[in-house]
Formats: structure tokens, C-alpha cells, sequence
């Protein structure tokens, strides 16, 4: 197997079994529908800023790593040594510069965050 299709299964599989936690932790990013706001993401970016090792602030560094694992090279160009603590707070400066927009999906912030950050060349 590829290393995208494992990393494809791994996070179904993680998606799956996290979604047990729902009812366990209450500050859990997907809602019981299935969405991932700007807001609840944020709230784990957060978790990360003052330190906790918790299920949540995982979830957000698990979620920014497969972000960048599938979208780098064609929406937006990181250079090679960027660092996974870079990534983080470029996402989590954007989010917080935007709160207007937290009621948005989180996927098309983190991409829009990431992009602005690390556009591509258009070779022009």
C-alpha cells in the first residue's frame, strides 16, 4: 500500500473510534452532526497554546499534519523545512485574527491560513 492510503485509512480509523469521545469529553471539535467549525477548532488550537496534552489539542495537530500531508505542493507550497510548530501558528494566528469567521468550517480556514502563508508560484 501507498503512504497516502495508509495515512487515508489511519485517520478513518482514528475519525471512527474518536467519535466515541463525543459523549466523553464535551469539548470534543465535531459535533454531533459532523462539523467541525471554526470555532471548535480554534478552541483546540487553544489547548495547545496553554500547554495541555489533551485529546483535543491531538486532534488539531493530527488534523493540521494531514492537511499538510495532502494539500502541500498543490494548494499551498511549504518550504522543506518548515516545522510542524510553524504550521501551528500560522493557523492559529489566522483564526485568531478572524474570529468573524468561526462559524465557517474549519477546513477552508486552515487551507485559507496555509495558503496565505505559503502561496504557490504561479511561475509568472
Amino acid at each position: 500500500m501507498n503512504t497516502r492510503v495508509e495515512l487515508s485509512i489511519a485517520v478513518a480509523l482514528a475519525v471512527f473510534f474518536a467519535s466515541a469521545q463525543l459523549e466523553a469529553e464535551p469539548n470534543f471539535p465535531i459535533t454531533q452532526d459532523g462539523v467541525l467549525t471554526g470555532q471548535a477548532f480554534f478552541h483546540d488550537l487553544q489547548e495547545i497554546d496553554q500547554g495541555h496534552a489533551n485529546f483535543a489539542g491531538g486532534f488539531a495537530l493530527g488534523y493540521l499534519w494531514f492537511v499538510q500531508e495532502n494539500l502541500d505542493g498543490s494548494v499551498f507550497c511549504m518550504p522543506l523545512t518548515t516545522k510542524q510548530e510553524q504550521i501551528w501558528r500560522v493557523v492559529y494566528n489566522y483564526f485568531q485574527k478572524h474570529p468573524e469567521k468561526w462559524d465557517q468550517l474549519a477546513g477552508p480556514l486552515v487551507t485559507a491560513a496555509l495558503t496565505e502563508t505559503w502561496p504557490c508560484s504561479t511561475g509568472k
